[in-house]
């Protein structure tokens, strides 16, 4: 497996020179992308970049020796592909185009989509009509340039079981698979269950610490998730693809020192 991180431990106003710079000298070869609603310190991926400014980030990227896995957006919490509103859905297919586009563009082949939420106005069964009207058609249109979409499950109260999340990613077809966080399982699920269930269509990981007693997100040396057994299931699974850490520094510790500790973890973690 390849150690990697989601470049969201920095405030978005970094420069991803100083991003890329730190994360290498930490050890890692590989990062997961964010693409942001507006634009920051050039060069960044965000919703209005053209192609100039994308390929800049590619060239930023390998100046470092950082290979990057696979984008990110946090728009799709407020753009949703579950929304009762037609123009937020395909405002959500937008957002997902654009990064299809930024992997085609750097050479990637993952985009991680949130794929909507739940809640008194959206029932259960309209969040799962709609998410999945609409990866009908983006899972074709990725598939067609060697993208893949990749679900994630998040506290979302949308696809709750692993079963669930097989079978929904099964019904969307070509083009979408999952995005395994290993963190947010901890809560509710077992992730063996989980990695049994998803198997090959695990396209990512995503890992951070999380402790049930206290209920919170923690460093991944803390808290209540067996690494080894997740790991473990994870290469008998046969997945050998990056795995992300996605985590942030706790008030008083700098980003540099923080990303060096989640390195140094995850060197332990993934050997365990």
């Amino acid at each position: 497996m390849l150690k990697s991180i989601n470049i969201c431990t920095y405030p978005e106003s970094v420069p991803l020179d100083e991003v890329f710079a730190e994360v290498k000298a930490a050890g890692f070869d590989y990062a997961e992308l964010n693409m942001y609603s507006s634009r920051q310190t050039y060069p960044n991926i965000w919703n209005g970049a053209d192609d100039e400014e994308i390929l800049a980030v590619g060239e930023l990227a390998k100046k470092h020796g950082i290979t990057p896995v696979g984008i990110v957006s946090a728009e799709l919490w407020s753009k949703c592909l579950t929304d009762l509103d037609p123009a937020v859905r395909e405002a959500g297919m937008e957002v997902i185009r654009k990064m299809i586009h930024v992997c085609e563009v750097l050479g990637m082949d993952t985009v991680l989509v949130v794929p909507g939420v739940v809640n008194e106005q959206v029932s259960y069964k309209t969040a799962y009509e709609n998410a999945q009207s609409c990866l009908k058609v983006l899972g074709k249109e990725a598939a067609a340039k060697g993208v893949v979409l990749a679900i994630e499950n998040v506290w979302n109260k949308f696809l709750l079981s692993p079963l669930e999340m097989r079978r929904f990613v099964d019904e969307c077809g070509e083009g979408v698979g999952a995005y395994f966080d290993a963190g947010n399982i901890e809560r509710d699920g077992f992730q063996s269950h989980w990695v049994e269930a998803l198997g090959e269509k695990i396209r990512r990981v995503h890992i951070k610490g999380f402790d049930k007693a206290s209920g919170q997100f923690v460093y991944l040396r803390q808290g209540t998730i067996d690494w080894k057994t997740t790991f473990d299931c994870l290469r008998a699974a046969g997945y050998e693809g990056p795995v992300s850490a996605e985590m942030w520094p706790e008030e008083g510790m700098t980003t540099k020192h923080a990303v060096e500790m989640f390195s140094a973890d995850m060197d332990i973690i993934m050997n365990l």
